[in-house]
């Protein structure tokens, strides 16, 4: 996990090293207010993931690196500098 850098919001990186296929669950503190797939660079991929009881779901395939944005209202003011 780290801290975007254009966004504030934090960026979560995941590798499937095994070869198998599944799904990811991640959970969330309340106010998260949404989550999209990205690349490296962080710049969003496909279509937004929605956050319900938060948490997300992600499906994966085997040997996939994923990169998750969560958008988090005061993402911003929760950051120190």
């Amino acid at each position: 996990m780290r801290k975007g850098e254009d966004t504030h919001s934090p960026e979560f990186h995941f590798d499937e090293w095994a070869g198998k296929s599944g799904e990811l669950a991640l959970r969330f503190p309340p106010g998260a207010a949404g989550a999209v797939d990205s690349n490296l660079m962080e710049a969003p991929e496909g279509v937004p993931l929605s956050i319900r009881n938060n948490e997300v779901r992600v499906p994966f395939r085997p040997y996939e690196i994923l990169a998750l944005r969560v958008d988090c209202p005061d993402s911003r003011s929760q950051t120190s500098e």
